[in-house]
C-alpha cells in the first residue's frame, strides 16, 4: 500500500489502514485478456511480504477464476442457442404440419370403437 496515498488521505487506504488494521497489502488483478475484470486482494495486519509462493498462490486464483468465469459464460450462450433452436424447430414443424394440412390427432375425440 502505498504511504503516499494514505498520506494524502484516500478514503480507501484509510480504511485499509484503520479499519481493517492492514499492514501489508497483496492486489492480483483478473484479467480477461487485456481486460481488467476484478482484482483478488488480500492483506495481513502486521508488517510481513507475501512470499513469492503466496503471490503464485493467488495469481493462479485469480486466472482459474477467470477462467471459470468465461466457462460459465459459455455455457449459458450454449443453453440459451439450445434453447432458441429447439422453439424455432418447434414453430418450423408447426407451420410445416399447417402447411400440409395435418391436424394433430386429438386421441380424446377419436371413434375408438
Amino acid at each position: 500500500m502505498s504511504g503516499a496515498a494514505y498520506a494524502e488521505r484516500d478514503p480507501l487506504r484509510i480504511a485499509t489502514v484503520e479499519i481493517l488494521k492492514a499492514r501489508t497489502f497483496l492486489a492480483v488483478p483478473m484479467l480477461k485478456d487485456t481486460e481488467l475484470v476484478g482484482v483478488i486482494v488480500i492483506y495481513r495486519q502486521e508488517v510481513r511480504p507475501f512470499s513469492d509462493r503466496q503471490i503464485e498462490l493467488v495469481a493462479s486464483f485469480a486466472s482459474q477464476a477467470v477462467d471459470r468465469d468465461r466457462e460459465h459464460a459459455t455455457a449459458q450462450e450454449l443453453r440459451q442457442r439450445t434453447d432458441d433452436l429447439s422453439e424455432s424447430l418447434e414453430q418450423q414443424t408447426a407451420t410445416a404440419e399447417r402447411a400440409q394440412g395435418h391436424q394433430p390427432l386429438d386421441v380424446r375425440s377419436a371413434d375408438c370403437a
